[in-house]
């Protein structure tokens, strides 16, 4: 067990940016890098916007409930999960490292991309998007821009302190495996072998340009979401079992993943993410969450509004505070803020390498 010391330092290290800092239950004072954000349209907040897709939400009733009311790239309502843990720390949200915003290099950035998998090709139905092998180029150009900068020495000490924050493999079921018939030629154990030791390169990758610090989220119960309940034609709302048992058997294999590579790795901290029980939780026992609806999304058609995405506004529903689901993949604004709220509430239950907690205490200058 670990104390509430170092329960602080961890949450700091896992979600803040430069010149955030804490104070411990000891008095000591905790500062920690930038925070740079990787994946799919679960974190992008806004860089296909810029790119030629299908997979975009820069327009209503996108962004009706964000800050500003308006639209901004975020698949949802309002925020993302990320955006309401960096504002429990008080932290300003990070930036799309394709926008005018992101000229701030100090802060992190975020390379995130709706469509986008850890293998190269998954997504290219959508049109264009940036796969997880080129948002790691992309920090590799922003690396180069901060030792230009802040010096060579300066920058890879600001890289070591920061958090890699990874939420990405949705797509590998959604527009791959499943869409693409890739289960005709694979077992899904050799699918999840392939995604994994690609996405172990990755994180290699990162580590060889001088990350230290890296959050792996699981994948949440893709077989809950509305996509899932319709293509499948679910009766009573039942959340599509095989497809919920594809995703655990992923998630058991990232978690093992994750604690080899923190044993192969010197000085590297890396956390496992359990998303899945989070948002499981919520679809099974909404009322508990302060929902109605957890099956059907806000906007979209079809039945449990899961057949197209969401496309304008005559396509969604008059209260989608009362709903878990925003479109047919993803958490609403109130559900995002639920999950942030239980990632931040009960990190001590995460799974993770029995010797990360010594290695974060020891090793992070948080």
């Amino acid at each position: 067990m670990f104390n509430m010391t170092m329960l602080t330092m961890i949450m700091m290290s896992m979600f803040s940016i430069q010149g955030a800092s804490a104070t411990g239950a000891n008095g000591t004072n905790y500062t920690v890098g930038a925070l740079f954000i990787f994946g799919d349209s679960t974190v992008d907040c806004g860089n296909n916007n810029y790119l030629l897709t299908i997979a975009r939400a820069n327009f209503p009733p996108f962004g009706m409930d964000f800050d500003t009311h308006l639209p901004t790239g975020r698949f949802c309502n309002g925020r993302l999960t990320e955006d309401f843990i960096c504002e429990k720390l008080g932290l300003p949200l990070i930036p799309a490292y394709l926008s005018p915003e992101s000229a701030n290099y100090l802060t992190g950035a975020n390379f995130a991309s709706a469509g986008a998998g850890v293998l190269n090709d998954t997504g290219n139905d959508l049109g264009e998007h940036i796969a997880l092998q080129q948002q790691i180029q992309m920090f590799m150009e922003r690396r180069a821009v901060l030792e230009q900068m802040m010096g060579v020495e300066a920058a890879h000490d600001l890289i070591a302190n920061s958090v890699m924050y990874i939420s990405i493999g949705g797509n590998e079921y959604i527009h791959n495996y499943i869409t693409n018939g890739s289960e005709s030629s694979l077992t899904p154990e050799a699918f999840t072998d392939l995604v994994l030791a690609s996405l172990s390169d990755r994180i290699m990758e990162l580590y060889n340009g001088g990350a230290r610090k890296m959050t792996i989220a699981s994948l949440g119960p893709m077989g809950c979401a509305p996509f899932a309940l319709h293509r499948y034609n679910s009766t009573d709302s039942q959340c599509i079992e095989f497809l919920n048992d594809l995703v655990k058997d992923f998630n058991t294999a990232l978690h093992i993943s994750i604690v080899r590579l923190n044993e192969i790795l010197p000085d590297a901290t890396i956390l496992y993410m359990n998303i899945y029980d989070i948002v499981y939780n919520l679809t099974q026992n909404p009322q508990a969450y302060g929902f109605q609806v957890a099956d059907t999304a806000c906007c979209g058609v079809g039945t449990y509004r899961g057949a197209f995405p969401c496309m304008n506004t005559t396509m969604m529903c008059d209260t989608p505070e009362t709903h878990v689901w925003w479109d047919l993949y993803h958490p609403s604004h109130l559900a995002n803020r639920v999950i942030a709220d239980t990632i931040y509430k009960k990190l001590t239950s995460w799974s993770a390498p029995s010797t990360l907690f010594s290695s974060v205490q020891t090793d992070c200058k948080l």
